[in-house]
């Protein structure tokens, strides 16, 4: 009674028709494939990589732009009558049918990559029925895209793990690589993973994604796809699986950019990382040593007045510091603007007449309306040049600075550097 059940289940599977009551539609294939963000870096370095809108890391290529071997190994281990069917391979299904009839159990599948990519663009459930609408989409698919189309989509559609998706995405993850670049062997690999890309994970089941991959290169071999020699010597090439971390640099200043450019695939910056990384230790030094005056954090911009490029931005002493706050971007956070405005009024009270060497009383003073400001130290230091008052932060000075220039002219000062919230 059983063989007649699967004999019957066999024979639904092979007409892709649609069910009662259910309407089959083809997978929308116009929207693009799942794309990352990219930024780099004025030298091309990568700065860092954001998730595609699937929760990937995709960098969608051309066919030209992968490497052969890569194709070979998809039709030889997924597909090797791709080129020859219209979306369904009849003769595969027919005989996968047959071996799970005679083991009463699914032993075998015969998923075209035509049908793989249907069911990419619009999963089904993982029974019969669902194999009748990825056959009939399948078929579809065949009428509005041609066979090196579908290839394309397919290769930068596929996740082979670890957030990776597409080939591209893949070779640069575990190998360092352009996809252009993948040996027989790293392409016999990545196209291994996609059977299981987590039970095959060559970073925590490398001798299971090995084992995958010899099988590949056999798949490849008998259906003469590449010779003895180079099946021999693809078997003995050294991988060399690196999977470095993904590139994590200038975070606060990676997020702004992304903020203003969320769609763009790559975005090229003023950044310079190697200023930037000097920056960064800077931050950190000058910290160490005000540890005992309490500071915390710090930021830095550093601006290219030529141009007004973006060189070095630094948002905070070290991003992942939750306790003061790592990833609150320090340069581009609202704070009381009192000691940012001193040298903006400096410079207005220095275009007035006073100079750096301008000398101006550090005294408790009452100012009109009551006013009577405090320093940060809680002391007063006497007669001090407009170059100290500024270097210590003083808060009575500058206010004496200030006093005959007005609170228009100051604002209508600001105003013409640029603040433009105040």
């Amino acid at each position: 009674m059983k063989r007649w059940l699967y004999l019957i289940s066999a024979i639904l599977f092979i007409l892709p028709c649609p069910a009662d009551g259910e309407v089959f539609s083809a997978p929308e294939i116009s929207a693009a494939p799942a794309r990352s963000t990219h930024v780099y870096d004025k030298d091309g370095h990568t700065l860092r990589s954001f998730l595609s809108s699937k929760e990937t890391y995709a960098q969608p290529v051309s066919l030209a732009e992968i490497s052969p071997w890569v194709t070979l190994a998809a039709l030889a281990a997924e597909d090797k009558r791709f080129y020859a069917h219209h979306g369904v391979d009849w003769v595969a299904t027919l005989r996968a049918a047959w071996q799970n009839i005679r083991g009463q159990t699914v032993v075998s599948g015969a998923s075209t990559i035509t049908q793989q990519l249907a069911r990419a663009l619009h999963p089904r459930a993982k029974n019969w029925r669902g194999k009748w609408a990825e056959a009939w989409d399948a078929l579809r698919l065949e009428r509005q895209l041609n066979k090196d189309e579908i290839l394309t989509r397919y290769l930068n559609t596929v996740e082979l793990g670890n957030q990776t998706q597409g080939v591209q995405a893949a070779a640069e993850f575990y190998f360092g690589v352009s996809a252009s670049e993948l040996s027989l062997a790293q392409s016999a690999l990545l196209v291994g993973l996609i059977q299981s890309p987590s039970r095959l994970n060559p970073l925590k089941n490398p001798s299971g994604a090995m084992s995958r991959r010899s099988r590949v290169l056999q798949a490849m071999l008998q259906n003469h796809f590449i010779t003895a020699e180079q099946y021999q010597l693809a078997m003995t090439e050294l991988l060399g699986i690196s999977a470095g971390e993904r590139p994590f640099s200038a975070p606060h200043y990676s997020r702004l950019i992304y903020r203003l450019a969320p769609h763009a695939p790559y975005v090229h910056t003023t950044l310079d990382k190697t200023l930037q990384e000097y920056a960064e230790k800077a931050v950190r030094y000058h910290l160490d040593k005000l540890t005992d005056q309490h500071v915390t954090n710090a930021a830095v911009v550093v601006l290219d007045n030529a141009t007004g490029g973006v060189l070095a931005y630094v948002g905070s002493a070290d991003f992942y510091d939750k306790k003061h706050a790592g990833q609150v971007d320090g340069a581009q956070a609202k704070r009381q603007p009192g000691s940012a405005l001193k040298p903006f009024v400096y410079g207005l009270a220095m275009q007035n007449g006073l100079t750096a060497a301008s000398v101006l009383a550090d005294e408790d003073t009452f100012f009109e309306g009551g006013f009577r400001p405090r320093n940060y130290d809680g002391n007063f230091h006497g007669e001090v040049s407009l170059r100290k008052a500024l270097a210590n932060s003083y808060n009575i000075p500058v206010i004496k600075a200030a006093e005959p220039l007005g609170a228009a002219r100051i604002l209508q000062g600001l105003h013409e550097f640029d603040f433009r919230s105040l």
